[in-house]
């Protein structure tokens, strides 16, 4: 739309204009009109990369999940091994690839009980190894 708007006021004066002038008027609006079109497209990426978090695990059974025991906060099947479960204070990470330190990369696509902030939670397969897990303090960088 600005971009019409721009070359046709250019158009309708470009008696008064030389040639070269007119090019020149039109190659840089259009210049202008892309830059902020593309705004901060390749921008850095504003928000923390790395995170010192509390690192814990569950399984996906029914004591330890809300509804469907299988199915993350995303609605997608939780992947043992595969799923991390975030806190609500990190939920703008869900969808995201991440790399815990000691434990390898995973997926944000589940939510943690709000109770949780700083918080992450591994998807392990059975119980046994969820509590063998314990609680860890760990790094995670956020990948994507």
């Amino acid at each position: 739309m600005l971009l019409v708007s721009v070359t046709s006021y250019f158009q309708a004066r470009a008696a008064s204009l030389t040639r070269e002038t007119a090019r020149a008027a039109v190659e840089l609006s259009m210049h202008t009109a892309e830059a902020r079109l593309a705004g901060n497209l390749f921008a850095p990426y504003p928000e923390p990369r790395l995170f010192a978090v509390t690192v814990t695990a569950y399984s996906p059974t029914p004591d330890q999940t809300w509804g469907d025991p299988w199915t993350g906060a995303m609605g997608r099947r939780v992947r043992p091994g595969k799923t991390l479960a975030v806190s609500h204070d990190l939920k703008h990470l869900l969808g995201s690839r991440v790399y815990v330190q000691d434990v390898g990369y995973l997926v944000a696509e589940d939510l943690m009980h709000p109770r949780w902030e700083n918080r992450v939670d591994l998807c392990m397969r059975t119980r046994d190894r969820a509590e063998a897990f314990g609680v860890k303090q760990l790094n995670m960088v956020v990948l994507d």
